[in-house]
């Protein structure tokens, strides 16, 4: 796993430090650099997808997982340096660097050097590994039929960063009676396989018990139905015409339940489209996957969701060799063009150790300009 990023003169950043544990939620404002610290991972991954750049030698800026423009563009403004570096380092501290060299230009492909055993790293780390999936916070909306698209080199198995073939991988999942990759995520304990396990997490995570179902139409495309036992019959309904946040979480749930221990998963904003007690309940089934072995890398706008996360460190000893990190990325208010991070640690009884200023405290703010 990976368990540290440094960044230097990377969009945003003048120098970042960020640990990262086997759970790791990155909050802030918008626009203070949470998306920036996910895009610094995607860039080395969609490089070393692409068939022409080779990531020994060059980074390639633009493609099907993030587009950061030219080489000037994603340098940071402030800095004297022309270099930008991005530096990983894995859980026997073993480091890569990628150090994009002259990046003043207009370039969308930028010369690189590299310090450490990056062949090493593209056997053996997760992030580029075939497990591996980026879920980007707009995700396949709900259709009557699902059709398979136009495959790419950086495709996860559940296809595009939109989730776009997550309906093709369920039906293939209930062809082969698939199993649940890390059993303990099993949340039916007697029918452990891919097909029910979905269905009974989402039903667990929206707050009513449901069950999804695949249904090929032609080569090309897939129906799903949502189907719900009522007195003396069965409704089964398209994915229309039940709640939206039903499709939003299905590639999460899925992409979770189909990852075997040691993969990572990078996933923005799994609170859309949710309800509060939703989010609440997808912060603990994030917060499960992890204590099993998954690394999962959040970036949420969703103070239920670390709720929910805060309660299963308290209800299931999640602290207990699962490293939780927390960290709230902000911006100086006096220099906003300065923009920094800020560690919490998360107490194995569900507190936190501190509690900052900005981060998730507007609903106290409120609460005292209607009382004051």
């Amino acid at each position: 796993m990976i368990r540290h990023l440094l960044l230097r003169n990377f969009k945003c950043f003048d120098e970042l430090s960020l640990t990262l544990g086997d759970l790791t939620l990155i909050t802030g404002a918008n626009g203070a650099g949470k998306s920036t610290i996910i895009q610094s991972l995607l860039l080395l991954r969609q490089t070393n997808d692409d068939k022409v750049v080779d990531l020994h030698q060059q980074v390639k800026l633009n493609g099907d997982l993030i587009e950061l423009n030219d080489a000037d563009s994603m340098r940071y403004a402030l800095s004297d340096s022309t270099d930008v570096c991005i530096e990983l380092t894995d859980e026997q501290r073993k480091k890569l660097a990628v150090t994009m060299k002259n990046a003043v230009t207009t370039e969308k492909v930028v010369q690189c050097t590299i310090e450490g055993d990056l062949d090493e790293a593209l056997r053996s780390w997760s992030l580029f590994g075939k497990d591996f999936v980026y879920l980007y916070a707009d995700r396949t909306a709900p259709s009557a039929l699902y059709a398979r698209g136009i495959e790419s080199g950086t495709d996860s198995r559940l296809g595009d960063k939109h989730g776009s073939r997550a309906a093709f991988r369920f039906y293939e999942s209930m062809r082969m009676n698939e199993e649940v990759a890390v059993k303990e995520l099993c949340l039916l304990k007697h029918n452990p396989t891919v097909f029910a396990n979905v269905s009974a997490w989402i039903g667990e995570i929206m707050g009513n018990p449901v069950s999804i179902s695949a249904t090929p139409v032609s080569p090309d495309q897939i129906s799903l139905s949502f189907s719900r036992e009522l007195p003396g019959y069965v409704m089964e309904l398209s994915p229309l015409n039940v709640a939206f946040g039903n499709s939003y979480i299905f590639p999460i749930v899925l992409a979770v339940l189909t990852a075997p221990a040691g993969s990572l998963l990078l996933i923005e904003n799994p609170e859309a489209h949710l309800h509060p007690a939703a989010q609440f309940r997808m912060g603990r089934f994030l917060a499960e996957a992890s204590r099993n072995g998954i690394q999962i890398v959040v970036e949420t706008h969703s103070d239920h969701l670390l709720n929910g996360i805060r309660v299963a460190a308290k209800e299931t000893n999640l602290t207990d060799g699962c490293s939780v990190e927390i960290h709230y990325i902000y911006q100086d208010a006096d220099n906003p063009e300065l923009h920094y991070d800020e560690r919490i640690v998360l107490e194995a009884d569900g507190s936190l150790d501190h509690w900052p200023a900005g981060f998730f405290d507007e609903w106290e703010l409120a609460l005292r300009a209607i009382n004051g």
